[in-house]
């Protein structure tokens, strides 16, 4: 009968001593004895009064999460070295691309339609181009070469 009630003792610091909890119950009267099943029901039932319902429990409390499910994509990186230097044309015709801030018509490659920079993962350029394409890019909007929020549409469309 102890075995049922060793999980519930080890939890409730009163269950380890059920005299304590018989004495200072409000329940309990000095004249009839409890037993130690008894003793552990009402302080657990007690408890289930006291405390109020936690609104909302996304991460129960010591339990170990498992990151798989959270971060269910890979992380988006650039590919590895080699294929980046072999891609890169910056690096294959030895250009700056910094030098090329003056130039809306190469810049507008690497931006989205609504002027966000590309990652290393969509240009599949090696970090050193991708870092100075960047600040190019940077340096045009502020020169107001290029649009800020926005990538120039018909300006530089090759079928006119």
């Amino acid at each position: 009968m102890l075995s049922l009630l060793r999980h519930v003792g080890r939890r409730s610091a009163t269950a380890v001593r059920p005299v304590l909890a018989v004495n200072y119950s409000a329940q309990s009267s000095p004249s009839e004895e409890w037993s130690p099943l008894e003793v552990v029901l009402n302080v657990e039932a007690e408890k289930q009064k006291q405390e109020p319902p936690k609104a909302f429990a996304a991460i129960a409390t010591a339990r170990i999460n498992a990151p798989a499910p959270y971060f269910s994509r890979r992380a988006a990186v650039g590919p590895p070295p080699v294929i980046a230097r072999y891609n890169d044309v910056f690096r294959q015709f030895d250009i700056d691309p910094v030098s090329q801030a003056m130039n809306p018509e190469v810049l507008s490659h690497y931006m989205s339609e609504m002027g966000k920079i590309y990652g290393r993962n969509v240009t599949g350029l090696t970090s050193r181009s991708q870092r100075r394409i960047s600040k190019a890019i940077r340096r045009a909007k502020m020169m107001g070469i290029i649009p800020i929020l926005s990538k120039t549409q018909g300006l530089f469309d090759s079928s006119k």
